[in-house]
């Protein structure tokens, strides 16, 4: 791919047509490169991270697909360049992922940053590829949850795609300085698949949340309430808490179960029938 050198105006535009701005003659002593696979999450989760390296003088670029413009606002409030690309998070397109590698690449070439973290599993894969061919010297990848494909779920049943991100893992994550977990087990899974080795594997445990804006309250004793926060995705055990609400509330009718979260409409959803017919039975809130 042909990358044009940056002009004194800190932009540049590769062949790809991707433009990157804030690249200016001038290193500052480290650049690192945040790629994500979602615009939100990218200010949701990496917020507080990228005003700590900004502060501490560190040049951030963090790069999401498809950012619009209250997305770039947002992370530039937080002292990061944005740089938008093209990434489809859920597609199986090869084309797509090719597409996305190549952008990811030219934008690389163009930040020439010292260090690269990418999250979430495309970002992972074909992020710290794009580093390695683009010459970035160090390349950290951060897996904080092996995902559906080691769940009991239809992708994980279905051998061939298992079987392709599994070796795309692999050969991405050789390529990676550091491959970062949260917990061990997650760790052992890798390290026994063949995907990373210890050597190259490190457990930085839970990554948290601020609390200062999540302040811990009281528990809820009167009447006695359970809540589920998340994502309802079959595996993450939404119908499972909906079946312990009903065993429960056989003996004890006055507890509560309270479901927060949303169906999204994708694959491995609860439907929304699922959940409006356990809010008739009585059996939680949603």
């Amino acid at each position: 791919m042909r990358v044009a050198v940056p002009p004194r105006d800190g932009r540049l535009e590769g062949a790809a047509g991707l433009t990157v701005p804030g690249i200016g003659a001038e290193r500052t002593p480290l650049r690192l490169a945040l790629i994500g696979n979602q615009a939100f999450s990218m200010v949701n989760f990496r917020g507080p991270l990228i005003s700590a390296l900004t502060a501490n003088g560190v040049k951030v670029f963090a790069l999401a697909p498809s950012l619009k413009p209250r997305d770039e606002e947002a992370l530039r409030s937080l002292g990061a360049v944005p740089v938008s690309y093209s990434l489809n998070p859920t597609g199986i397109s090869p084309l797509e992922d090719i597409a996305a590698a190549v952008q990811l690449f030219g934008a690389l070439r163009a930040i020439r940053p010292d260090k690269v973290l990418s999250f979430t599993v495309k970002p992972v894969v074909f992020g710290t590829l794009a580093a390695w061919l683009a010459g970035v010297p160090q390349r950290y990848a951060l897996i904080e949850g092996l995902g559906r494909l080691f769940a009991d779920t239809p992708e994980r049943r279905n051998p061939i795609l298992q079987r392709t991100v599994f070796e795309l893992y692999r050969l991405a994550l050789r390529r990676a300085t550091k491959t970062l977990l949260l917990n061990r087990d997650d760790m052992a899974d890798l390290v026994d698949r063949g995907l990373v080795t210890s050597a190259t594997a490190e457990v930085v445990g839970g990554i948290g949340v601020d609390l200062d804006l999540w302040r811990p309250a009281a528990p809820v004793r009167d009447p006695v309430t359970f809540l589920f926060a998340g994502r309802l995705l079959r595996e993450k055990g939404v119908l499972d808490f909906i079946e312990a609400a009903r065993r429960i509330k056989q003996q004890r009718s006055d507890v509560r179960f309270v479901v927060l979260g949303d169906t999204e409409g994708r694959r491995g959803t609860v439907s929304d029938a699922e959940m409006s017919r356990a809010v008739e039975e009585g059996l939680v809130e949603w």
